[in-house]
């Protein structure tokens, strides 16, 4: 549940909380490239933190996503049943 509203958060919450500004490849680039990790501070995300905030989100998503066929395939359950569950 509370991955889900962090997701709603994200698409439809205020400017600073939105997905669209957790994105920079330009400077997690630059700080890899100079290894300078030290940022100006903005409102908003920290900019180098983001990019591991994404990367956490997707890895949520992936947990819930097998989980779920997981439970199909295994205990017969859930959304994801009609398309995984019974199978031979």
């Amino acid at each position: 549940m509370g991955l889900a509203a962090r997701i709603i958060w994200g698409i439809m919450g205020p400017q600073y909380a939105r997905f669209s500004d957790m994105w920079h490849p330009a400077a997690w680039v630059n700080a890899v490239r100079w290894r300078k990790f030290q940022v100006n501070p903005r409102a908003g995300h920290h900019i180098l933190a983001s990019g591991v905030y994404l990367v956490i989100y997707l890895l949520l998503i992936a947990m819930v996503i097998t989980g779920l066929g997981l439970a199909a395939i295994e205990q017969n359950m859930g959304p994801l049943n009609s398309w995984l569950g019974d199978m031979p």
